[in-house]
């Protein structure tokens, strides 16, 4: 799905979420989203054939990021959907390419286990000073999920509101026509990247969409182990979940962009980023 994947990516890029986002993928904070999506890419020269160096190489930078930051390893849920994939791109039938990536996730289940089971461990038997207990409540999870849900969805449109109201009372009135101008060229630039077929073939739609949405669900799930000491503020801050959400939510963003008709997507993705921006 290079069009897609391209047109996610396009959009993660301004998606006008907490700055934090940003900084996953900095050294000046943490790299954890970089060493992630470089575990990512090597998982998916794997799949080519490339070696089993690079499945190591993708389960250690996975690790790496893991380690530098904990909320990452959610990503890893990405894995199986890769395989799937690249099975149906390589002409498989779709219940051979479900067998393909549930042979595939083998190695990847086991490093998330070991990772889980480690962040589990120094929760319990850490210094001193990680205060944080653990004590299981799926009902927070799903309260967090709605949360993050909110600080994907509405939570966008409020900032949009926010830094309209800022833009119209600092920009110069000349910047008002470059804007929209850049957002229009950048809507043109990016539709000319993005297949028409990206968006007609159902098995990849479905499970591109089902893909952000086993993301979503499994970035908050940890919070079911978290209910005794730790409440996430996610709104606003989205306090240690920048990323996994935020990517969620630009792919399905960028799903429904594709699936409209070529002559109202280029409209759709101006406002789209003009709003962002």
């Amino acid at each position: 799905l290079p069009g897609l994947a391209f047109l996610s990516a396009a959009l993660f890029t301004v998606f006008p979420n907490h700055g934090a986002t940003r900084h996953w993928f900095t050294a000046s904070v943490t790299p954890a989203m970089a060493l992630a999506c470089a575990g990512l890419w090597c998982h998916v020269r794997w799949l080519e054939g490339r070696g089993w160096a690079f499945l190591a190489a993708g389960l250690a930078l996975l690790a790496a990021g893991s380690l530098t930051y904990e909320a990452v390893l959610p990503v890893a849920v990405l894995m199986p959907f890769l395989s799937y994939w690249h099975g149906l791109r390589s002409g498989m039938a779709p219940a051979a390419a479900r067998a393909k990536a549930f042979r595939d996730c083998l190695w990847p289940c086991v490093a998330v286990v070991a990772l889980a089971a480690y962040h589990v461990g120094i929760q319990r038997m850490g210094p001193a000073t990680i205060s944080r207990k653990l004590s299981f409540d799926p009902g927070f999870a799903l309260k967090a999920l709605g949360r993050g849900v909110e600080c994907n969805t509405t939570g966008v449109i409020h900032l949009c509101f926010v830094f309209g109201r800022q833009a119209i009372s600092e920009l110069a009135w000349w910047r008002w026509p470059a804007a929209g101008l850049g957002a229009a060229l950048l809507a043109v630039w990016a539709r000319a990247r993005l297949p028409e077929e990206s968006s007609k073939d159902k098995l990849f739609t479905r499970s591109w969409l089902a893909a952000s949405v086993v993301l979503l669900i499994a970035a908050h799930d940890p919070y079911s182990l978290s209910a005794d000491r730790y409440v996430p503020h996610i709104f606003d801050p989205q306090n240690r979940l920048n990323v996994p959400p935020s990517l969620a939510a630009v792919m399905a963003l960028g799903l429904g962009i594709a699936m409209l008709s070529r002559g109202i997507r280029t409209w759709a993705l101006a406002a789209i980023l003009a709003a962002f921006t």
